[in-house]
């Protein structure tokens, strides 16, 4: 299973590349998100970020692979959800560099308030 949290998910510009069924959408404890400019990252934190956890296929996995620069930019997490264990990708800030928190954790939200 795959947790999305930015571009990914429906509604933005690389969601199609999810080919699966959604098994869960809410919020995960733990993580803290930023804004990278035209995508975002989440780090390890005291907050809580908005995800879409996906069943997907393995085409679709190495798709988001390759979009994700594993290994060579984002890193792959193993993430707890009600839907069970996810991956997750989240780019470490010091091969990111510092970005601005987005509050809400929801990347949906903050890009519909710029």
């Amino acid at each position: 299973m795959l947790a999305v949290y930015g571009t990914l998910r429906k509604g933005n510009s690389n969601h199609r590349l999810i080919d699966g069924e959604l098994k869960w959408e809410g919020r995960i404890n733990g993580f803290v998100m930023h804004n990278l400019g035209g995508f975002p990252t989440c780090v390890e934190g005291n907050s809580s970020i908005y995800v879409e956890v996906y069943d997907v296929t393995d085409e679709s996995a190495r798709q988001i692979e390759y979009l994700e620069g594993y290994p060579d930019f984002f890193d792959r997490l193993t993430v707890d959800t009600p839907a069970g264990k996810a991956q997750m990708y989240s780019c470490p800030l010091d091969k990111c560099g510092n970005a601005d928190i987005i509050n809400t954790g929801d990347w949906n939200d903050a890009r519909r308030n710029w």
